[in-house]
């Protein structure tokens, strides 16, 4: 006998009720049976177990004022929105107060207030791979294996909260009917009050909603477009090298961004190198500029030379074997 299929719809009932509601659940899946469904809630990762123990409980009143973010890093048990959920359920408020001072901490807010080399760099990752959240500031997040990268970020801007830390755990893709593992990842928040967002907006255009929007900087200085650049490429951009098995090395710059974006990139790359014309390619509205053979490491070298405070060595250690052996000659 075939099995049926699990549609949307159904999987929508699952998770608004059968953890709530379990008679309910049974009754709305009336063509399901029990042990059908208890299988389904098992791969929708339904079936943790949803009672809060007294320890937990005393640890959520206790710290709960602080905010979701510090509960999560104190109760490990509970995720994000159980214990909002938990907290709402307990009449519990965040101190407003307190949380600014606990967890926002201190701050450098005029870091990006005049653009220099090292700034640029940041507000390079931050237009790549950072958000600008209206009713919060700057978020960002990577996966654990770079989470040096917040570390150097919070050094840079003198930030004195701390990084917080994700599991990996198993989420569910609708559109193809099954589980995946996410990453363990790593996040920095950092509080709008502060002049961080006006002057990220100011000198790199850089607001919410960038991934669609995102305007070229208001900067002119070759050096300090370079470190933007930079920036960009230790975000969504790359650095490839590999030998294929004909003994070819492809090298290779990659950055990605939108079509306004892009055509600055290849403004700035031209006036590096006249006539030179990067590859551009287009995929939805996320374009792909390219930089291929010897001139990718010249550029890479360009950039190196700046001296930027911080680069992500594992895309910037790409050519050192061939620029020390340029060097040589």
């Amino acid at each position: 006998m075939n099995k049926i299929k699990w549609t949307e719809y159904e999987d929508n009932i699952m998770i608004k009720t059968y953890n709530q509601n379990r008679d309910l659940c049974i009754q709305m899946l009336s063509n399901r049976t029990k042990l059908s469904i208890q299988s389904r809630a098992r791969f929708l990762n339904l079936t943790n177990n949803n009672i809060w123990n007294d320890i937990e409980i005393k640890l959520l009143k206790d710290n709960f004022k602080f905010g979701t973010r510090y509960c999560e890093k104190i109760i490990k048990t509970r995720g994000h929105k159980a214990i909002i959920a938990k907290a709402r359920s307990l009449g519990l408020l965040v101190d407003k107060n307190l949380n600014k001072s606990f967890h926002y901490n201190n701050i450098n807010k005029d870091f990006f207030s005049i653009p220099n080399i090292q700034n640029c760099y940041w507000a390079g990752y931050i237009a790549s791979d950072g958000s600008i959240k209206n009713n919060f500031g700057i978020s960002l997040s990577c996966k654990i294996s770079d989470e040096i990268i917040l570390q150097e970020f919070k050094k840079a801007v003198s930030f004195s909260g701390e990084i917080i830390y994700f599991k990996e755990r198993y989420m569910y893709d609708k559109k193809q009917d099954k589980k995946y593992k996410t990453e363990k990842t790593a996040m920095l928040n950092i509080s709008k009050d502060n002049n961080i967002c006006s002057d990220l907006l100011k000198h790199w255009n850089i607001g919410r909603n960038k991934t669609k929007n995102l305007k070229e900087p208001n900067i002119k200085n070759i050096s300090l477009c370079l470190s933007y650049i930079a920036g960009l490429i230790d975000g969504d951009g790359s650095i490839i090298y590999y030998i294929d098995k004909n003994g070819y090395e492809y090298k290779q710059v990659c950055l990605l961004g939108t079509y306004d974006l892009m055509k600055w990139c290849v403004e700035i790359i031209q006036n590096i190198y006249p006539g030179f014309n990067p590859k551009v390619s287009e995929k939805g509205s996320i374009y792909t500029l390219r930089i291929s053979g010897n001139k990718a490491v010249d550029f890479v070298k360009r950039i190196k030379e700046l001296k930027i405070p911080f680069l992500l060595p594992r895309k910037w250690d790409k050519f050192n074997h061939i620029l020390e052996k340029n060097n040589e000659n």
